[in-house]
C-alpha cells in the first residue's frame, strides 16, 4: 500500500511540474509580445506652464506741470493823449514757442516776459482716444472787464503740440475768443507716446484806460479741459 502511495506521489509530482512549465512557457510567450515603454527621467509629452495678465484701458487728460501756467509778469500800457493798447500772445509748440507783443506793452510786457516761456501742454496719459473739449471761466469780454474801450481781451489758439497727435483734425486753430462755453478742440487726441498732445496758446489785449482798481493786482482765468473716451480701437 505504501508503495502505491509513493507513485502516486510521484505522477502527481510530474504533472505538477509539467503543469508550472507550460504556464511559465505561455507567460514567457505573452511577455515577449508585449510593448514596453523605457522608463527615462523626461516627460512623456508635452507639458506647459502660463502667466497671465489683462491690461486694461484708461482714459487720462491732464495738463503737465511744468506747462500748466502761462505768466505775462507785470508790466503796464504806455499811456498817451489817445487810448493804447498792449496786446502780447504766445503760441507754437512747447519745443519751438512762438511770442510777440505790440508797441505800447511796457517793463516785463516789452517781451521780456516770454523768457523760458511756452504755450500750455495737454496731454493725453491715457491708453485710448479721447475726444476733448476746453472751457474757459471767464468769457473773452469778462476779463478785465472794467476796460472802458471794451474790445476783446483774451484768445486761445490750439494746434498739435506733435505731429499727429490729433490726426491733422484740431479744431480752433487759430485766435479765437475765449468763451464759457465747452469747445471741442480735438475730435480724436491719439494716445501714442510722441504724439498724444496739445498745445495752447494765450493772446490777451489790455488798453491804458483800465480801472484803476485792477491795478497791482494778479488777473488770471482758467481754463478746464474734459474729454469724452472713445476706446482703444477707434477708428480715427
Amino acid at each position: 500500500m505504501a508503495e502505491v502511495s509513493n507513485r502516486v506521489l510521484a505522477a502527481l509530482l510530474i504533472v505538477a511540474i509539467i503543469v508550472s512549465l507550460g504556464g511559465t512557457l505561455i507567460s514567457l510567450q505573452k511577455i515577449k509580445s508585449m510593448k514596453f515603454v523605457p522608463i527615462t527621467g523626461f516627460a512623456l509629452g508635452p507639458t506647459y506652464g502660463y502667466v497671465n495678465l489683462t491690461v486694461e484701458s484708461v482714459a487720462g487728460l491732464d495738463f503737465t506741470d511744468a506747462y500748466a501756467r502761462i505768466d505775462f509778469g507785470t508790466g503796464y500800457v504806455e499811456a498817451g493823449e489817445t487810448t493804447r493798447a498792449c496786446t502780447m500772445w504766445i503760441n507754437g509748440t512747447i519745443t519751438s514757442p512762438e511770442w510777440w507783443n505790440s508797441t505800447y506793452c511796457r517793463d516785463e510786457w516789452n517781451k521780456t516776459w516770454a523768457t523760458g516761456e511756452t504755450p500750455l501742454e495737454l496731454v493725453n496719459i491715457g491708453t485710448t482716444y479721447l475726444n476733448v473739449s476746453i472751457q474757459s471761466n471767464e468769457t473773452a469780454s469778462q476779463y478785465l472787464p472794467t476796460q472802458a474801450s471794451g474790445g476783446t481781451r483774451l484768445k486761445w489758439w490750439f494746434q498739435d503740440n506733435e505731429t499727429g497727435s490729433c490726426n491733422d483734425s484740431v479744431t480752433l486753430g487759430s485766435w479765437n475768443d475765449v468763451t464759457t462755453t465747452k469747445q471741442q478742440v480735438c475730435q480724436c487726441l491719439n494716445f501714442t507716446v510722441s504724439k498724444n498732445s496739445l498745445a495752447i496758446g494765450a493772446y490777451v489785449n489790455i488798453t491804458s484806460d483800465i480801472d484803476p482798481d485792477l491795478l497791482d493786482k494778479e488777473t488770471k482765468v482758467t481754463w478746464t479741459a474734459t474729454a469724452v473716451d472713445l476706446g482703444a480701437t477707434a477708428s480715427c
